[in-house]
């Protein structure tokens, strides 16, 4: 709309001041000439403002996915200044028109009535100040009239910084979500090492344990049918199946750490993801937002923000979703049952609640923002920036553990290398038992293949020396003749006369 009437107002201007050259060599006292003069004033203040507002409404039609919040905000700060300059002046868009018209034909009245007399000075300077007072009312109604268009566009551009704003927000929920889970993965690796540095594979013993027995399984099965019976075997596969075995109805899901407050408000619950930001980077766009988000779902997709426990038979592993904040928090009924299984959790997660306080949770919240302008930047290389920020987090933090939850952890880590130990010297030992029975065996077998072959070879020769009718048959006729009694080995069916 604006440039449409930038464009006419061109050309309504260049039509004007060239009738008004044109009448000016006729008559400048014919009432057309005063009439294009005046048009004249009228469009050219007119063109200008109309041209300074087309200039704006193309920049913020030109806006695009790439445009950038810094430059969004300030166009929008223009029009704002416009709008808020238009708002001091009170003149409705159809007053501003009724006055020009009124001046336009009082102008002409008085320029048509007045001769260049005695009165000429004074007309002359009416001519000046209505001039003024004119190009003053035109450009006041024109700013007024356009100026009340700019909500429109202030609207269009703060649904894009608001919308980059919200995406903005959702990448800094996003990272302080993976940076928290990784500096409680992180941190529960510290707190196995510090506690127990000799077992750093401790979170592999479930799946080390399972490997074992059925390694050693196998090996009892063929030992089994080599008639071997092992007791102390029979008992450590027995205790793995009772006490050890990872349950049946364990779920490939997540388990929570914590008990669900059932008493929140709906406010409460819902997560916000309009976290405010003071300060937001003026080089974001809506394109880079979008990118930063789906790549941040496209890791959330394939490693969820969980802290992985143990690792159990094959490639499964017990996940555990902590809460954000770790303080006064309950253990759930499920974490609880999987401590019976695997009692060395209970121990490790009281050091990690104790040592993930307050102060953690803020350097956590402080590196939130830093990660998401970088995930911004970069949001290809999520994990790598969140794994880097969230060790250097762990790297500061001291870990909190009384000299009582450290013995006990290192009882439940010699515990489980005896345990394995104990496992690898049966299944040693069935190893060994299975190859000696198997050496055995195959001697057994071998020495009784020579006794048949030598047998058969004897039986051969003494069938050899018997004496039988012999024949022969003849190379011509095909005809068999009878030679006379020889020994077997000297008479072979088929042989040629």
């Amino acid at each position: 709309m604006i440039s449409a009437i930038f464009l006419s107002s061109l050309i309504l201007t260049v039509i004007c001041l060239y009738k008004k050259r044109e009448w000016k060599k006729v008559n400048e006292k014919a009432i057309r000439y005063f009439f294009y003069d005046k048009c004249a004033e009228f469009f050219g203040p007119l063109l200008i403002v109309s041209l300074f507002y087309s200039i704006l409404s193309l920049s913020v039609d030109g806006t695009t996915d790439k445009s950038t919040l810094g430059w969004l905000e300030n166009l929008e700060n223009v029009l704002e200044s416009i709008k808020g300059f238009v708002s001091y002046f009170k003149l409705k868009p159809w007053y501003a028109v009724l006055a020009i018209l009124a001046l336009l034909v009082v102008d002409l009245i008085i320029s048509f009535i007045l001769k260049p007399t005695d009165f000429a000075s004074c007309y002359k300077t009416y001519h000046t100040w209505s001039k003024r007072v004119y190009t003053v009312v035109v450009l006041l109604g024109s700013f007024t009239f356009f100026g009340n268009q700019t909500g429109e566009q202030i609207a269009h551009l703060r649904i894009r910084t608001d919308k980059i704003k919200a995406g903005y927000a959702e990448v800094q929920e996003q990272a302080e979500e993976m940076l928290s889970a990784s500096v409680k993965q992180k941190l529960y690796e510290k707190i196995i090492f510090i506690s127990s540095p000799d077992t750093k594979d401790l979170p592999n013993y479930p799946k080390d344990t399972g490997d074992a027995i059925t390694s050693l399984g196998q090996n009892y099965e063929v030992a089994r049918k080599l008639r071997i019976i092992d007791s102390k075997a029979v008992e450590v596969i027995k205790n793995y199946e009772a006490y050890e075995k990872p349950p049946a109805n364990l779920s490939d899901k997540p388990i929570r750490f914590n008990e669900p407050k059932t008493n929140k408000t709906d406010g409460e619950t819902k997560i916000s993801t309009q976290k405010i930001s003071k300060n937001y980077p003026p080089d974001l766009s809506v394109e880079s937002v979008g990118k930063s988000i789906s790549e941040i779902k496209t890791v959330k997709s394939t490693r969820p923000r969980v802290v992985s426990l143990l690792r159990l038979n094959g490639v499964k592993e017990l996940l555990c979703q902590f809460p954000k904040s770790l303080t006064e928090v309950v253990k759930s009924a499920v974490f609880k049952e999987a401590i019976k299984t695997y009692p060395i959790l209970e121990p490790i997660a009281d050091v990690l609640v104790g040592t993930f306080d307050k102060s953690v949770e803020e350097k956590v919240k402080a590196s939130a923002d830093k990660v998401a302008d970088s995930l911004v930047k970069q949001p290809q290389k999520a994990e790598k920036i969140v794994a880097e920020e969230a060790q250097k987090i762990v790297d500061a933090v001291e870990v909190k553990a009384s000299p009582n939850t450290l013995e006990k952890i290192r009882n439940f880590a010699g515990k489980i290398k005896n345990r394995l130990e104990e496992i690898g010297n049966v299944n040693a030992k069935i190893s060994s038992l299975s190859e000696a029975a198997q050496a055995k065996e195959t001697e057994r077998v071998e020495r009784a293949e020579t006794a048949r072959r030598l047998e058969e070879e004897r039986r051969q020769r003494i069938e050899d020396e018997q004496l039988v009718k012999c024949w022969c048959v003849s190379k011509t006729t095909g005809i068999s003749t009878y030679v006379g009694i020889r020994k077997r080995w000297q008479c072979r069916d088929g042989t040629r006369c």
